[in-house]
């Protein structure tokens, strides 16, 4: 049983800085599972093969790197779910814990909570990962160091497939693999995701994320669930040229701030800017303290790609 376990959508984070994180979690106490997105990156397990690599990563816009899990080579990008559950096994015979048992409740967690979307999920005793239709959809790959695990994790939601190409996924050269949204697209779609219920105006991602927390704490007996995650939303930098002109553009013509129309128009917020009467009142026009600490906060959130609530919000009285 896990008495609480703290959850945290994390955005989209490189992974040597995802990495960081779940090493410093590790070393403390407490149970975690981070939520998150890479951009395109390889990673080679501990047993891998570097022939498995069919291309120089830097090639195909990726980094490669060589990490402590189990598993060949694999592939982690936008679109992809990457989950890494940072919790303690319990102690089996002997004060061993059982790592095997560990890989298998976490791909039961995988086809539980895609079940529960409507997708006919599998696991194969040949091969480790989760399954549909003969492609692989899920990759699986652990670490546990004592009783505590790294790694984790990734379901291939609406990822760019051709990045598979480059490789041998998970050095296994007769199955390919596939995506949710792949899945999708020959089927009328799984009833969370396309009914007119509340469900269908969240994200692929986010109704798969929901779900996966949903099965992993049934599966590991959670009592307590804290979740703090950032706001679910588009991180601006996918912002296009084309849209960010275009918010310049409309920003000029009606004298209201570049950054405060685009943070309000990320938001979701309709800002009049035609209207040459919209600024802040006075009372909003606060002096900011935009000294060292101020300055060192704003570059870790940046570095990490994470948003505050008050950029969620569109809030007008940020500097």
């Amino acid at each position: 049983m896990i008495e609480r376990l703290n959850v945290r959508w994390l955005g989209r984070v490189s992974y040597d800085e995802a990495d960081a994180l779940a090493r410093s979690l590790h070393s403390r106490s407490g149970n975690y599972l981070l939520l998150l997105e890479h951009p395109h990156t390889y990673t080679l397990g501990r047993r891998g093969d570097d022939k498995n690599v069919l291309v120089e990563p830097e090639s195909v816009g990726a980094v490669l790197r060589s990490v402590d899990r189990g598993g060949d080579v694999t592939y982690h990008g936008p679109g992809q779910l990457v989950i890494y559950p940072i919790i303690d096994l319990p102690i089996w015979r002997g004060g061993l814990v059982d790592s095997v048992a560990y890989v298998r409740q976490l791909e039961q967690v995988v086809v539980d909570s895609l079940a529960s979307i409507g997708f006919d999920a599998y696991t194969d005793p040949e091969y480790p990962g989760v399954w549909i239709g003969g492609a692989k959809v899920c990759a699986v790959g652990v670490k546990v160091e004592g009783r505590r695990t790294r790694h984790g994790v990734a379901i291939n939601v609406d990822t760019d497939l051709s990045m598979f190409d480059h490789i041998v996924p998970c050095g296994i050269t007769d199955r390919g693999v596939t995506s949710l949204s792949k899945v999708l697209s020959d089927l009328d779609g799984p009833a969370g995701a396309t009914s007119g219920s509340t469900e269908s105006t969240k994200s692929l991602m986010e109704i798969v994320a929901e779900a996966f927390v949903s099965s992993f704490t049934q599966e590991f007996d959670v009592y307590e669930v804290d979740d703090q995650s950032v706001a679910w939303r588009e991180p601006l930098v996918l912002q296009s040229d084309e849209r960010r002109r275009s918010i310049e553009e409309q920003s000029a013509e009606a004298g209201v701030p570049v950054r405060l129309v685009s943070r309000l128009q990320a938001a979701s917020v309709e800002v009049p800017v035609a209207d040459p009467t919209f600024r802040r009142p006075e009372w909003m026009r606060v002096k900011a303290d935009l000294g060292a600490e101020y300055r060192g906060l704003k570059r870790l959130v940046r570095e990490l790609d994470l948003h505050t609530v008050c950029e969620s919000a569109g809030c007008p009285n940020i500097y």
